[in-house]
């Protein structure tokens, strides 16, 4: 009965976030937990948690009659997960240290890889690529080729390390930990090229840009900064009230910010203009956007959506 409710629930993301009946807000569906991990393929898919915070089911958005497929990583406890650029592969961080490799097509684990002592706190696929980076609680910084079945140690942080990102191009990386560093590495020579103290509060999200090697860093206090890829700050100003917990980029000059005060802004690059798009009780979790529509968990356990206007 549980399985047959999953599926009218994952038939409503579909229906409520790609019919063309115009949205503001939907409750798409609500879970006893947060809801810390899911997101899009390129394309066909949609993966979420569910239930006991270490299923995954993923939604053909293509074809939404076929069937659904479900990820089970065995009480591990799932933090965060990514699809490979081609769809083949999902992959999955747990609170064991350990990324699990989902084949789609065969609907079934390809391998279990032990890379971290304690969480996996992100995974990212590289761009165009079967290889991922992979970040933890013991302050390391791995990649590991699917392919060639090989792991590198990037480097590491003195501490926890919290977010990190690749750049476009998929030439450098970014990471930030609890030892306030912001850390810029070279994918290809697999070293680090420079460090910044961050001396404005402690870090808490980090985004290259867009196109250019710009980023950005959010904060626990609500401040969000720009640094240049020298890792010189550039701007800093303070768009929320509490946490800054997401950055997502859009497909213009744009970006959006969500936080722990519960709102959600869009903000200009060029001028850090910024609009409140969204304004709730519960704070905001994590959030992710495809296309025009911006996806994001609350507090309450509830799995939002609201469609993004564009200037």
């Amino acid at each position: 009965m549980r399985r047959k409710t999953s599926f009218y629930l994952i038939f409503l993301i579909h229906f409520t976030m790609f019919s063309q009946k115009p949205i503001e807000v939907n409750n798409l569906f609500k879970e006893d937990f947060l809801i810390r991990a899911f997101g899009y393929s390129k394309q066909h898919y949609f993966a979420r948690l569910s239930y006991n915070n270490q299923t995954i089911y993923i939604q053909n958005l293509i074809h939404p009659n076929k069937r659904i497929k479900i990820f089970s990583n065995s009480n591990k406890g799932i933090k965060t997960l990514d699809f490979s650029f081609d769809e083949n592969y999902l992959i999955s961080g747990s609170n064991i240290g350990t990324v699990d490799v989902w084949d789609i097509n065969k609907n079934k684990l390809n391998r279990s890889i032990k890379l971290h002592l304690g969480p996996v706190n992100r995974v990212k696929f590289i761009r165009g690529k079967l290889s991922f980076v992979s970040i933890g609680n013991d302050g390391k910084l791995f990649m590991f080729d699917l392919k060639e079945n090989t792991k590198q140690l990037l480097g590491k942080h003195k501490g926890i390390i919290r977010d990190f990102d690749i750049s476009q191009d998929k030439k450098y990386l970014v990471t930030i930990g609890s030892d306030n560093m912001l850390n810029f590495w070279d994918v290809e020579r697999k070293q680090k090229i420079r460090s910044s103290k961050i001396t404005n509060g402690s870090p808490t999200v980090v985004r290259f840009s867009g196109l250019s090697n710009d980023i950005l860093v959010g904060n626990v206090e609500g401040i969000l900064s720009l640094y240049e890829d020298d890792l010189m700050i550039k701007k800093k100003i303070k768009i929320h009230d509490n946490v800054i917990t997401s950055i997502c980029l859009l497909p213009n000059d744009e970006f959006i910010t969500c936080s722990f005060d519960g709102s959600i802004k869009k903000i200009r690059r060029k001028d850090f203009n910024t609009k409140i798009i969204y304004k709730a009780r519960p704070y905001i979790i994590h959030a992710t956007v495809k296309d025009d529509t911006l996806t994001f968990a609350d507090r309450d356990g509830r799995l939002l959506s609201i469609k993004i206007d564009f200037e």
